[in-house]
């Protein structure tokens, strides 16, 4: 099996792996991440511009999420 067949096979095994992860957190952990943050201004503004909508809003929120462990330091 040469590399391109096999790193191909890792990465789209991978790619699933992580949008399940993501999903995952999404539907039921999305609300915890947020109250730990509840003081921050960009979490408040994302969550009142977006509200309760299950499909936009929560991935529009989550990404705030993401950017927030990522980039801790901003």
């Amino acid at each position: 099996m040469s590399f391109f067949p096999a790193y191909t096979l890792v990465m789209s095994i991978g790619t699933f792996v992580v949008l399940g992860l993501m999903l995952f957190a999404k539907r039921t952990k999305l609300d915890e991440l947020e109250s730990y943050f509840s003081e921050n201004a960009e979490v408040r503004k994302r969550k009142q511009l977006w509200g309760p909508s299950p499909r936009f809003g929560g991935f529009h929120r989550m990404g705030l999420m993401i950017d927030i462990m990522l980039m801790s330091k901003r």
